[in-house]
C-alpha cells in the first residue's frame, strides 16, 4: 500500500480541480532534469501530477 515517503509511483486517471502547479528543476534520479508538477483534488484526495510538455 503506497504510503507518504513512498519511492512507490503508479499512474492513475484523475479527474478534478487543480490546487496548484510549479516546475522542480531540482529531481530525483531517473527523472528529467526539469519538469512541472500540479496538486489535483479529486474524490475527497490530493494528487500530484506530471506534466509533459
Amino acid at each position: 500500500m503506497p504510503k507518504c515517503g513512498s519511492e512507490e509511483i503508479r499512474a492513475v486517471e484523475v479527474q478534478g480541480e487543480e490546487e496548484a502547479s510549479t516546475r522542480l528543476l531540482v529531481t530525483p534520479a531517473g527523472l528529467p532534469e526539469s519538469y512541472r508538477v500540479r496538486l489535483v483534488r479529486a474524490d475527497n484526495c490530493f494528487y500530484l501530477e506530471m506534466l509533459n510538455e
